[in-house]
């Protein structure tokens, strides 16, 4: 497997999470677990930041700033600005939210670099 021509270069945008209706009714299933985890695992990106980081659809992609880092499917998103993501509201996008005691979480504007990657998305566990 090889590498894209833009492996290991960064880039900045800000995650924008939303609530995503599929999420929300894979989490009725049986397997709600798993299945809200697959759906919830994606970036919704501008083609012209997909092509910055050189990752086409279904490509991980690593998210990262100074709270953590998640890796997740790229999605293309015709509606979504360049410089700006899109993420379901789940667990993952909140292992990059910022917290200050005395102030809310930021779950609106996450400022973050993404890369592409070879690795896996990580798998949910299940208990």
């Amino acid at each position: 497997m090889t590498m894209p021509a833009s492996q290991g270069q960064k880039l900045p945008l800000v995650i924008v999470t939303y609530r995503e209706i599929y999420a929300w009714i894979a989490r009725l299933d049986k397997n709600e677990e798993a299945m809200f985890e697959k759906y919830s695992a994606v970036v919704r990106l501008s083609e012209a930041d997909m092509k910055a980081i050189g990752v086409n659809r279904g490509a991980k992609v690593k998210l990262s700033n100074e709270v953590g880092s998640v890796v997740v499917r790229a999605q293309l998103d015709s509606k979504c600005p360049k410089g700006f993501a899109f993420m379901p509201m789940s667990r993952i996008p909140n292992q990059l939210t910022s917290y200050q005691p005395g102030k809310l979480p930021n779950f609106k504007w996450i400022e973050v670099s993404a890369e592409a990657v070879l690795e896996d998305v990580p798998k949910p566990a299940v208990p």
